[in-house]
């Protein structure tokens, strides 16, 4: 990948980890998943010739070390959400605690199973987060296959409940699929590869 199109990546605040780390495994191979995060900075900072990157970008590469080094986000509850938080594009505050909401959770269950080829099953901690998330906006799922969104189905017994539910999930869809559209006009872009025929909708 040449330097204007890495420059363009590190950026741009909103590219997503799966781009990212894409992104890395061309210019570095495999090998940048064991470097600090420190050396990854100063390498994109020289290649692509800036002082400085993406916050955003920053916090995603240091969530895609973390889910492909080792198993902390499937058996810690809070590098579950710091790794949620980071993949859907908002600021990462570690050691205070920042529920994902429902869309939030759906896109990094999501998102992390495109990316980690070893993905496990949760801890009961982690598993027991996910469900709380779920219960308290009104809805529920299987958690193993909760990635997939018509896996969630609303529990409310109350018919005006269930319209603002069913509106509920409604939405969490529409995140999903722009979600899932802004990755696909990354690749496109920056690796000329449609990922519409590979990805689940």
């Amino acid at each position: 990948m040449n330097k204007e199109k890495v420059k363009e990546l590190i950026l741009d605040d909103d590219t997503p980890a799966t781009i990212l780390n894409a992104m890395m495994l061309s210019l570095f191979g495999a090998a940048w998943y064991i470097w600090e995060l420190e050396t990854v900075q100063s390498g994109l900072k020289v290649y692509a010739e800036v002082e400085d990157y993406s916050d955003f970008v920053e916090d995603k590469l240091g969530a895609l070390i973390v889910l492909l080094t080792n198993d902390r986000f499937y058996n810690e509850w809070e590098v579950f959400e710091n790794i949620g938080h980071a993949f859907n594009h908002n600021i990462v505050f570690p050691g205070q605690l920042q529920p994902m909401n429902v869309e939030e959770l759906n896109w990094v269950l999501y998102e992390s199973k495109l990316i980690d080829d070893e993905y496990q099953s949760f801890s009961s901690d982690v598993n027991a987060y996910i469900k709380t998330v779920l219960h308290e906006e009104g809805t529920v799922g299987e958690v193993e296959d909760i990635y997939s969104i018509s896996k969630i189905k609303v529990f409310s017994k109350n018919i005006l409940d269930k319209e603002v539910q069913s509106v509920k999930i409604q939405r969490v869809k529409s995140y999903k699929l722009l979600k899932i559209q802004k990755l696909n006009e990354y690749s496109l872009k920056y690796f000329n590869k449609d990922l519409s025929a590979h990805i689940e909708y």
